[in-house]
């Protein structure tokens, strides 16, 4: 029997700038809103309506069998009156009125890591053959309690989000929804989950550990995994946050470990989407794999000169784009890594 593939076969996307993978790439490519009535404020209805775009979009059959569905969130559910607790059966009961299938529901609301490891965990559950699919990704609903969170950080840049600017003040509070179809040995698929690792720094609760060794240690991890060398790396989809200590410390590890490699950050556009974050990276990877081209990190003006990146600015990037590293990076030294391919 061969190796098994992780396949990604569907994508469901629920975005200010349109809810499909097409019109959230043309807003990134060129910065420019090609707005979609946005009015989906209500998170379980985010959840269930694009868990089942993502169904949709891999026409899979849910009906009369046991499905399972990994929801990433951070502090987007402080904007619904849903009590946590009760989350699951109210997931639950939605998706299996829609469907007529059973649903497990897992969720992880490991703060901004929440997506990306309900992602690594979808991948984990595939690949040992518990499930032939996992619906998976993450939704992040902005909130006062997000914001005024961050401002007692303070690292909210009130004009604009800039990655690895040399004047970069702090993050952007984003929204949004993106959740995928994992699926073992999955045809037709849009793009294929070559692995995933996890590491945590157990430094400081909101600090990241200095040296980034954890963050390196996390990508080696999943080199090693896929079976891949720095060199296969074509591209870096990067946490990018715009704060000083986190900019400087990705920066920091990835000039380490990568020579010369194309690096864009889509915080700069959508912001940052807290728990749903890995979700929007790994469906930036996705359309960088569809269009052959690397979105420019919006608002950088000047790179910081203590970063040797090759970052792309101003405009996109035409590339053969192979194989895609995506960061993510959480409250409480959480790193979650994936790497998505052909």
């Amino acid at each position: 029997m061969g190796a098994v593939r992780v396949a990604i076969t569907g994508a469901g996307v629920s975005t200010p700038f349109g809810n499909s993978l097409e019109s959230y790439w043309r807003s990134l490519i060129s910065g420019k809103d090609f707005s979609e009535e946005y009015h989906e404020k209500q998170f379980v209805k985010v959840c269930i309506t694009t868990a089942l775009a993502a169904l949709q979009d891999a026409r899979l059959r849910t009906s009369n069998r046991v499905n399972c569905m990994i929801l990433g969130t951070g502090m987007g559910i402080s904007s619904e009156r849903t009590i946590p607790f009760q989350l699951k059966r109210i997931l639950r009961k939605g998706l299996e009125e829609k469907t007529g299938g059973q649903w497990n529901i897992i969720i992880i609301a490991n703060a901004c890591c929440a997506a990306a490891q309900a992602i690594a965990y979808a991948y984990d559950l595939v690949h040992a053959g518990k499930y032939d699919f996992v619906v998976a990704g993450g939704v992040e609903l902005a909130s006062e309690i997000m914001q005024n969170g961050f401002k007692r950080l303070n690292c909210i840049d009130e004009e604009c989000c800039r990655p690895f600017d040399k004047h970069r003040k702090g993050i952007r509070v984003g929204e949004g929804a993106a959740f995928f179809v994992i699926q073992r040995n999955g045809k037709n698929s849009i793009g294929e989950l070559l692995g995933q690792a996890v590491t945590n720094d157990a430094y400081h609760i909101v600090s990241p550990e200095p040296e980034g060794k954890y963050i390196e240690r996390a990508i080696k991890l999943v080199l090693e995994r896929s079976n891949r060398k720095p060199a296969d790396i074509d591209a870096v989809v990067a946490h990018g946050t715009g704060t000083k200590q986190n900019d400087a410390i990705e920066a920091r590890v990835l000039g380490k470990l990568f020579e010369n490699i194309y690096v864009t950050a889509p915080k700069s556009r959508i912001g940052h989407t807290g728990g749903a974050s890995g979700a929007f990276g790994l469906l930036t990877a996705l359309g960088m794999l569809r269009y052959q081209k690397i979105p420019p990190i919006h608002h950088l003006q000047q790179l910081d000169e203590n970063m040797k990146l090759r970052v792309v600015q101003k405009e996109p990037e035409e590339s053969a784009i192979h194989n895609v590293l995506i960061d993510c990076f959480a409250f409480g030294g959480t790193n979650t890594v994936l790497l998505c391919g052909h």
